[in-house]
């Protein structure tokens, strides 16, 4: 049986290894910080109501906050990757040829690991060229692909 989208199977594992580091990052820093669920921010109200000091109260703002955009990047690849994956594995079916999708895909990955770690960045607040850089490149592979797939199929 033909092969019918190389460059989007090629590609699926190290998307997977992008998902899997940021989803580990996440839980790595709800363990360092003992935040079972969401960002901290229910600790630090509790905190707050039990008058604790406050550099506890301080300490658990911080946390929270740096977990709060680690957890916003991991869902900010959540919510566009698989869409361009499969775009882009449309477009291959379509006769897309393996080179572009490969192109495509390379600047997927590069965008989505600069938005990550951008976002990630929480001192800057997630501002930074990585962050709009990744956006707008990831705009630009999701409608790449989605024309490619539309002039493929309006022009056969």
């Amino acid at each position: 049986m033909p092969i019918l989208a190389p460059a989007t199977g090629l590609w699926s594992l190290p998307f997977v290894g992008l998902h899997m580091a940021f989803q580990f990052g996440v839980i790595f820093m709800r363990r360092r910080h003992k935040i079972t669920i969401g960002d901290g921010s229910a600790q630090v109200e509790a905190l707050i109501r039990d008058q604790r000091s406050a550099a506890e109260i301080a300490k658990a703002k911080e946390a929270s906050q740096k977990l709060s955009f680690r957890i916003r990047a991991q869902a900010n690849f959540i919510e566009n990757a698989p869409l361009a994956l499969l775009l882009v594995a449309v477009a291959e079916l379509n006769g897309l040829a393996a080179g572009y999708a490969h192109a495509l895909l390379a600047t997927l990955f590069v965008a989505r690991v600069a938005h990550y770690m951008a976002l990630s960045n929480h001192a800057r607040a997630g501002v930074g060229i990585g962050r709009a850089g990744g956006v707008v490149l990831t705009q630009l592979v999701l409608i790449s692909a989605a024309a490619c797939s539309l002039v493929a199929v309006a022009f056969k």
